[in-house]
């Protein structure tokens, strides 16, 4: 049996650097998401348009 998944969180809130680290982590994430998705959906148009 592992930690409570509010352990966790407590164990992030309570150090500020971690706090830090979790949110530059989570927003290069989501970056790198939208622009995969961006590069993929303008592939996408341009072999729409294409035909």
């Amino acid at each position: 049996m592992g930690l409570p998944w509010y352990r966790v969180h407590t164990v992030v809130l309570n150090d500020p650097g971690r706090l830090i680290s979790v949110h530059l982590m989570h927003t290069a994430l989501v970056a790198g998401w939208a622009g995969s998705m961006a590069l993929y959906e303008l592939l996408f148009l341009i072999r729409v348009i294409q035909y």
